[in-house]
């Protein structure tokens, strides 16, 4: 087998076993400063493929480790940034990897870019249409 392999695998058991005893055994804010520490050291890194696989072990909460429970403790940290403004740990990560995906220097040779533009150019005209229609972007209500 290979030795890198063998020591990534490793690298994340631990890392999920670290995850594990911070959000669960110590207080919420160093939970959030880990977390944030984190997201930080993402921005650095080279090995964003660890990360992605770390990010989907966490969010699909296998056991239903680091979810919400009945009694609506939020286990991955929630940081706020003024009332009525906060974001999930799942929300910043995604935005750090898009940040980091628009920053890089060289362009990506995405195959579904095509795809895309026309997917989105959609969704613009049928948000422009529904406007027409009488919709509003308004939730609720």
């Amino acid at each position: 087998m290979n030795k890198i392999w063998d020591k990534e695998n490793n690298q994340l058991f631990l890392l999920l076993i670290f995850c594990f005893v911070t959000v669960y055994y110590l207080p919420v804010i160093i939970s959030r400063v880990v977390f944030m520490g984190f997201l930080l050291f993402m921005l650095r890194t080279k090995k964003d493929y660890f990360w992605l696989a770390w990010f989907f072990i966490l969010n699909d909460a296998p056991g239903l480790l680091f979810s919400s429970s009945a009694s609506g403790a939020y286990r991955l940290p929630l940081y706020s940034f003024g009332k009525g403004f906060s974001f999930g740990f799942q929300e910043l990560f995604i935005i750090v990897y898009l940040y980091k995906m628009i920053s890089q220097k060289q362009r990506l040779n995405f195959v579904f870019k095509k795809h895309f533009i026309w997917f989105f150019s959609f969704g613009a005209g049928m948000i422009l249409f529904s406007m027409m229609l009488g919709m509003s972007l308004k939730l609720g209500h």
